[in-house]
């Protein structure tokens, strides 16, 4: 995901919702190349590491 929000919860938001990454926009052109190349090989780009949620904070973020 590209976007403007410079934040690790961010993050974990765009990966509970599919993403395979998060860069952001200020970040140098390189780090943005090392992401797409990453994501294109299939891989996580994890900028800000996300633990997967249990099952329980999963049922407790959907509410």
């Amino acid at each position: 995901m590209y976007s403007g929000i410079n934040d690790p919860r961010a993050a974990q938001l765009a990966s509970d919702a599919g993403a395979s990454g998060l860069v952001d926009k200020l970040d140098p052109p390189g780090e943005i190349i090392e992401a797409i190349r990453q994501v294109s090989k299939g891989h996580m780009y994890d900028r800000y590491p996300v633990t997967p949620r249990s099952d329980y904070e999963t049922e407790v973020a959907e509410q």
